[in-house]
């Protein structure tokens, strides 16, 4: 991954790093992944909504979500 892309796709690069922590059926795990998604998207879009760019957007929505690592634990599938 590159430097320019971890800046300019943070929600992404937050579900890449969500994947790689979890310990789910595949199911489980595509529906996590799906419904984290679906929440940093509409966060983002709000923040856009109210000025804020893009990337600083999805930026502000993936550090109010809490970590990835944390998010696994609390799904019960840490690595």
């Amino acid at each position: 991954m590159t430097a320019a892309r971890k800046q300019s796709e943070p929600i992404e690069d937050y579900l890449d790093e969500l994947m790689a922590h979890l310990r789910l059926p595949a199911r489980a795990a595509r529906r996590l992944l799906a419904e984290t998604e679906d929440h940093l998207r509409q966060s983002a879009a709000a923040a856009e909504r109210a000025g804020a760019t893009r990337v600083n957007a999805e930026h502000q929505a993936v550090q109010q979500f809490g970590s990835a690592a944390q998010i696994a634990k609390q799904a019960g599938a840490a690595r």
